[in-house]
């Protein structure tokens, strides 16, 4: 026998091993209780034990303010879904939605009041007590008592128009240089230029898209969540067009039925190509138009002369449509009519200038939309309350238009618009010298990283919040998210907040708990004997008048139900200006020119157009669910933050290559992104994506302050960032 011992006799013998133990219970044995140890360790979920049923409520991640269903495990949510054919939405829920249950157990939760220290771009915390941060705000009242620029105790909310609002504006009210600021990231900053042109302050507009046949969307990501989900998708489903006016091939401009791919910033030129088309070829109804605003034909006259130098031909050298399409696109919106004209805002290039939303919206008045019956409508406001309605409040101010360096005490709502707000819009209002800014956030994320301190707040479904109706609404609405869980000890309501710093300081607090305040609006609604309630688990819609009791209207509501009022039935009589109410034909000349000049193709030290983009509730601004990493990494279905879009003709200009890590570079600083050719991309244009921040979707140990893409935009005086003049630069 020989005495080598070879590859061949070594894979016998495991060869034979392995299929002997194939044969005994040992690895079987030990492959089971392997499987029960592990199941057993402390950090795996359990699955619950109980019945299974069914509770309806509103999701608050936003403010379209989507009803769900949820299926509950016992009193435990275990997976939210849409309520077929709801007359708000359709059954609609974006993906934030459907993982709702999800944020009460997110990773970057506070769950007490803590201070953030901040080192460089790392931040750590520390646990302080509520009484502390009450105190220093206390003295900061007390030392700034004098009216002047810089001493301004201001109340940040991205989601007006709701109970807890009005709480705000009333504490604001009493205490001396008390400011109520909005950011407009509800989507009210993109309808400026709207009630610019119907000159009202107190009237409530919103749009009749289900009578739509054909939208022009001027950047509106109609198809990405924009207003409430479902509404647009069922529009769709019955036949409306939708023409999209985007420089980027978003999502909406791929499954529209027309996209016209203009150069950035010349969105508002082409608007005006078509005003010029309009009303050159006698294709608007003059009558009409006359009947709605009294001093037309001389409003009509002056706006012709002001757009004369917006020919097709010269349109279309600014824009890039040819000059035929221009011509083609002004005729379909008075043949295939009704037709709606949108002003968008995108997530996270925020809003058109108030000049460019003039622009745009007038397309509408001279397409005869604006009126009772039409599709921009006027509707009711929600009443604030008995409590709210004889108190005196603070006027609404937005944060835009304040001085700059005016804010020496700042707090910060937790609920967020789901649209991004650069920091450096928030922060050149703030004092240099010391300003103490406080969030009342569920989660260390977002903006709260800014914070000096946290009050942690109650998150989704953990206390009952109220829905005020989305800007898109045709009609008033209103709603109730009911609590699903019991929030943890030290969490504070915002409201309960306000009263202990009221006592603190000595002014008169709000009457009962932010729930008594609820209901005591949903008393004065249902005192108007107005409208209908839809009720979840039955598919009904009931009269209001129908409803026999306010108790019994408010269990409706505290149950799921949705209040729809009734549509607002008034004169078609406006006093309409196509140069805004604020402006005159001088004014507006001067606007345009500045318009005109927008496209940075000239500049040599920064030729190109950085357009920074993102979706609705996914821009850094706040927390998501896990689950969202299917969209963002695993499957890079939606592009995460600073991934830079360019032409292959642009990345060879600078010698780059798909995939390359560079620095985009601005007047702001510069930034790294990693490139990732698009042939859809113009030349000379950089698409930034504006995506969930890490912390925000798994939790991390060591967080940080990422700079993402909208530190580097160029933000203008009038608040807006849409397009920056750029350059890719060096690693």
């Amino acid at each position: 026998m020989s005495k080598r011992f070879n590859r061949r006799d070594v894979m016998k013998i495991v060869g034979g091993g392995i299929a002997g133990m194939v044969f005994t219970p040992i690895p079987w044995k030990l492959i089971d209780d392997l499987s029960i140890w592990t199941q057993n360790w402390s950090w795996i979920p359990v699955p619950l034990k109980g019945d299974i049923n069914y509770k309806y409520s509103i999701c608050t991640i936003c403010s379209a303010g989507c009803p769900v269903r949820a299926r509950n495990v016992g009193t435990q949510p275990v997976s939210l879904w849409g309520i077929k054919n709801h007359p708000v939405n359709n059954g609609a829920l974006c993906p934030l939605g459907f993982g709702g249950h999800h944020l009460a157990f997110h990773p970057a939760r506070l769950r007490h009041p803590v201070k953030i220290v901040h080192e460089k771009n790392k931040i750590s915390t520390e646990k302080v007590s509520c009484a502390d941060i009450i105190s220093l705000i206390r003295k900061n009242i007390e030392s700034k008592q004098t009216p002047q620029t810089g001493n301004l105790i201001a109340m940040l909310d991205d989601r007006p128009g709701r109970t807890v609002s009005y709480a705000y504006r009333a504490f604001l009210a009493q205490i001396p240089n008390g400011t109520y600021i909005t950011t407009g990231t509800d989507e009210t900053d993109s309808m400026q230029g709207l009630y610019e042109i119907l000159g009202t302050e107190n009237q409530e507009y919103g749009f009749n898209i289900e009578k739509a046949r054909t939208i022009v969307s001027f950047g509106a990501p109609l198809l990405e969540g924009w207003g409430i989900p479902g509404r647009m998708m069922h529009a769709r489903k019955n036949g409306c067009r939708i023409l999209q006016v985007e420089t980027r091939f978003s999502h909406t401009a791929s499954v529209a039925d027309r996209w016209l791919p203009v150069k950035p910033g010349t969105e508002a030129v082409f608007a005006l190509g078509l005003a010029n088309v309009l009303i050159n070829e006698n294709l608007i109804d003059t009558d009409k138009l006359s009947y709605q605003s009294a001093n037309f034909d001389k409003e009509l006259k002056n706006y012709k002369e002001c757009i004369a130098g917006y020919t097709p031909a010269y349109v279309a050298g600014r824009t890039g449509i040819k000059e035929e399409l221009i011509r083609e696109i002004a005729r379909e919106m008075t043949t295939e009519t009704p037709s709606l004209v949108i002003c968008g805002r995108e997530p996270a290039a925020g809003p058109f200038s108030r000049e460019e939303q003039i622009a745009i919206w007038g397309l509408n008045f001279l397409l005869g939309n604006i009126g009772p019956g039409n599709l921009i409508v006027p509707r009711r406001s929600v009443p604030a309350g008995a409590s709210f309605s004889e108190t005196k409040l603070a006027s609404v101010k937005k944060i835009s238009d304040l001085p700059d360096h005016s804010i020496r005490v700042l707090m910060i709502d937790e609920a967020e618009s789901g649209h991004a707000i650069p920091w450096q819009l928030i922060e050149r209002k703030l004092v240099a010298d010391n300003p103490l800014v406080i969030s009342m956030s569920p989660y260390l994320a977002g903006m709260t990283k800014r914070a000096d301190y946290v009050i942690p707040a109650p998150t989704q479904y953990e206390s009952c919040q109220d829905i005020p109706p989305s800007f898109d609404s045709q009609t008033a609405t209103y709603a109730v998210s009911a609590p699903f869980y019991t929030p943890p000890e030290n969490v504070i309501q915002p409201t309960e907040f306000l009263n202990r710093l009221a006592e603190d300081i000595g002014i008169e607090k709000t009457n009962g708990s932010y729930t008594d305040m609820i209901k005591e609006r949903t008393a004065e609604i249902y005192e108007k004997k107005r409208g209908w309630i839809y009720i979840p688990h039955n598919g009904r819609l009931i009269e209001t008048a129908d409803v026999f009791t306010g108790q019994q209207f408010w269990s409706h509501l505290n149950n799921g139900g949705y209040w729809i009022d009734e549509p607002l039935e008034q004169a078609d009589n406006y006093s309409i200006s196509l140069f805004g109410i604020s402006h005159d034909r001088g004014s507006f000349e001067k606007a345009l020119r500045q318009i005109d000049k927008s496209y940075p193709s000239e500049n040599t030290t920064y030729p190109l157009a950085l357009v920074p983009f993102g979706w609705r509730g996914v821009v850094d601004s706040g927390p998501v669910t896990p689950l969202i990493t299917k969209l963002y990494q695993e499957t890079e279905f939606r592009k995460g933050t600073n991934r830079a879009l360019i032409h292959p003709e642009t990345g060879g200009f600078s010698r780059l290559r798909d995939g390359a890590q560079t620095t985009i570079v601005t007047d702001s600083g510069e930034l790294q992104v990693r490139i990732e050719f698009n042939d859809s991309v113009m030349p000379g244009v950089v698409h930034v994506a504006l995506g969930p921040d890490q912390d925000s979707i798994t939790g991390v140990k060591e967080v940080r302050i990422k700079e993402n893409i909208l530190s580097v935009c160029s933000l203008k005086d009038n608040g807006t960032w849409r397009m920056t003049p750029a350059r890719i630069g060096t690693v």
